[in-house]
């Protein structure tokens, strides 16, 4: 009995060990635990930032991107009426410049047909002039031949 006794105290002194070193190890892993969840809630405070700030990057991303949108629309109404500006000036110089080249044109078959004129007149004169010549020439003939039977007159 006394046997048993020793060998129920030599137990009972293992399980007081167990017991101790399994109270260490339940503080070391309820200190364990509790670093864990410091760092779980050190990680859900960072997530729940990075979240937030990623809500805010795409709420300033769809902010940007309605700017650039109306920025783009206005920039089209600005090019469209620009188009339409210069289409207009384009036509309306177009306009004047068939204007110009119709006075142009008039006024170049005005002018060629006072050439024409002209030429006529000057050909009309020339031969006037040489009709002229040709009368004044008889005249002269006649003249001398007039004054070739005056009594008086030198002879050749």
């Amino acid at each position: 009995m006394l046997q048993d006794l020793d060998f129920l105290a030599a137990r009972i002194g293992q399980l007081v060990e167990l017991t101790k070193q399994l109270q260490s190890e339940q503080a070391v892993l309820g200190g364990r635990a509790e670093q864990a969840e410091r760092e779980r809630n050190q990680l859900q405070a960072q997530l729940a930032r990075q979240e937030s700030e990623f809500k805010d990057v795409a709420a300033q991303a769809q902010r940007h991107e309605a700017e650039i949108a109306q920025i783009r629309a206005a920039a089209q109404n600005e090019l469209n009426a620009l188009r339409t500006q210069l289409h207009s000036e384009s036509a309306d110089q177009l306009r004047e410049a068939h204007a110009v080249q119709a006075r142009l044109e008039l006024e170049l078959n005005q002018q060629q047909a006072a050439y024409k004129q002209v030429l006529q007149e000057l050909e009309q004169s020339r031969a006037e002039a040489g009709r002229l010549r040709h009368a004044a020439d008889d005249a002269r003939q006649r003249i001398d031949a007039l004054l070739e039977r005056l009594p008086g007159a030198p002879q050749e």
